[in-house]
Protein backbone atom coordinates (compact mmCIF):
# COMPACT_ATOMS: atom_id res chain seq x y z
CA UNK A 1 0.00 0.00 0.00
CA UNK A 2 0.98 3.37 -0.51
CA UNK A 3 2.72 5.28 2.16
CA UNK A 4 0.25 7.96 1.59
CA UNK A 5 -2.95 6.27 1.71
CA UNK A 6 -1.91 3.82 4.74
CA UNK A 7 -1.56 7.35 6.44
CA UNK A 8 -5.13 7.86 5.56
CA UNK A 9 -5.94 4.90 6.42
CA UNK A 10 -4.89 5.97 9.84
CA UNK A 11 -7.05 9.09 9.44
CA UNK A 12 -10.07 7.67 8.17
CA UNK A 13 -10.09 5.09 11.10
CA UNK A 14 -8.93 7.86 13.47
CA UNK A 15 -11.88 10.28 12.56
CA UNK A 16 -14.54 6.98 12.66
CA UNK A 17 -13.71 6.33 15.97
CA UNK A 18 -13.84 9.45 17.23
CA UNK A 19 -17.07 10.93 15.08
CA UNK A 20 -19.37 7.32 15.57
CA UNK A 21 -22.09 9.55 17.19
CA UNK A 22 -22.25 11.75 14.08
CA UNK A 23 -23.20 8.87 11.73
CA UNK A 24 -26.94 8.37 10.78
CA UNK A 25 -28.73 6.11 13.04
CA UNK A 26 -30.03 3.82 10.29
CA UNK A 27 -26.32 2.53 10.55
CA UNK A 28 -24.99 3.86 13.69
CA UNK A 29 -24.73 0.19 15.14
CA UNK A 30 -22.66 -1.24 12.12
CA UNK A 31 -20.28 2.03 12.26
CA UNK A 32 -19.96 0.82 16.28
CA UNK A 33 -19.75 -2.86 14.83
CA UNK A 34 -17.18 -1.57 12.81
CA UNK A 35 -15.16 0.52 15.09
CA UNK A 36 -15.14 -2.75 17.62
CA UNK A 37 -12.91 -4.65 15.14
CA UNK A 38 -10.15 -1.85 14.89
CA UNK A 39 -6.77 -2.93 15.13
CA UNK A 40 -4.31 -0.20 13.23
CA UNK A 41 -2.30 1.89 15.32
CA UNK A 42 -3.09 5.47 14.71
CA UNK A 43 -0.80 6.83 16.97
CA UNK A 44 1.93 8.45 14.23
CA UNK A 45 3.02 11.90 13.68
CA UNK A 46 2.17 12.41 9.99
CA UNK A 47 -1.83 11.71 10.96
CA UNK A 48 -1.77 14.74 13.13
CA UNK A 49 -0.51 16.79 9.91
CA UNK A 50 -3.13 15.19 7.66
CA UNK A 51 -5.72 15.44 10.85
CA UNK A 52 -5.53 19.07 10.27
CA UNK A 53 -6.85 18.89 7.10
CA UNK A 54 -10.13 16.89 8.12
CA UNK A 55 -10.86 19.37 10.66
CA UNK A 56 -11.06 22.29 8.47
CA UNK A 57 -13.29 20.38 5.68
CA UNK A 58 -15.39 18.03 7.99
CA UNK A 59 -18.00 17.59 5.24
CA UNK A 60 -15.61 15.54 4.11
CA UNK A 61 -16.93 12.38 6.29
CA UNK A 62 -20.58 13.30 6.48
CA UNK A 63 -20.26 12.76 2.18
CA UNK A 64 -18.20 9.38 2.50
CA UNK A 65 -20.18 7.78 5.30
CA UNK A 66 -23.63 8.74 3.04
CA UNK A 67 -21.58 7.21 0.34
CA UNK A 68 -20.72 4.16 2.16
CA UNK A 69 -24.58 3.71 4.19
CA UNK A 70 -25.68 1.56 0.66
CA UNK A 71 -22.50 -0.60 0.82
CA UNK A 72 -21.28 -0.96 3.80
CA UNK A 73 -23.67 -3.33 5.35
CA UNK A 74 -21.95 -6.20 2.85
CA UNK A 75 -18.15 -5.08 2.84
CA UNK A 76 -18.07 -5.63 6.67
CA UNK A 77 -20.23 -9.04 6.42
CA UNK A 78 -17.78 -10.31 3.96
CA UNK A 79 -14.94 -8.98 6.46
CA UNK A 80 -16.15 -10.76 8.91
CA UNK A 81 -16.78 -13.57 7.56
CA UNK A 82 -13.29 -13.76 6.78
CA UNK A 83 -11.67 -13.21 9.85
CA UNK A 84 -9.86 -10.25 8.16
CA UNK A 85 -9.43 -6.68 10.11
CA UNK A 86 -12.16 -4.43 10.30
CA UNK A 87 -10.35 -1.38 8.55
CA UNK A 88 -10.48 -3.59 5.22
CA UNK A 89 -14.08 -1.90 4.88
CA UNK A 90 -12.64 1.01 4.84
CA UNK A 91 -10.51 0.86 2.35
CA UNK A 92 -12.86 2.12 -0.24
CA UNK A 93 -13.06 5.17 2.19
CA UNK A 94 -9.34 6.22 1.04
CA UNK A 95 -9.69 4.51 -2.71
CA UNK A 96 -12.26 6.23 -4.33
CA UNK A 97 -14.38 7.93 -1.09
CA UNK A 98 -16.93 4.98 -1.22
CA UNK A 99 -18.08 7.11 -4.42
CA UNK A 100 -18.72 3.90 -7.03
CA UNK A 101 -18.09 5.62 -10.34
CA UNK A 102 -14.66 6.68 -9.63
CA UNK A 103 -12.13 7.06 -12.09
CA UNK A 104 -8.32 7.79 -12.03
CA UNK A 105 -6.18 9.25 -14.77
CA UNK A 106 -4.85 5.95 -14.57
CA UNK A 107 -7.66 4.20 -15.23
CA UNK A 108 -8.20 2.66 -12.02
CA UNK A 109 -12.28 2.54 -11.43
CA UNK A 110 -14.95 2.04 -9.14
CA UNK A 111 -14.91 1.60 -5.03
CA UNK A 112 -11.75 -0.42 -4.61
CA UNK A 113 -10.10 1.30 -7.69
CA UNK A 114 -9.30 -1.47 -9.65
CA UNK A 115 -7.03 -1.43 -12.51
CA UNK A 116 -7.59 -3.49 -15.86
CA UNK A 117 -4.88 -5.75 -16.92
Amino acid sequence: MNINKSYRLQLVLLLLVINTASFSSDNSLLWNRLNQGLSLNTDHQRVDVELAWFKRNPSYMTRVTQRADPYLYFVLKEVEKRNLPTELALLPIVESAYYPFAYSPGRAAGLWQFIPS
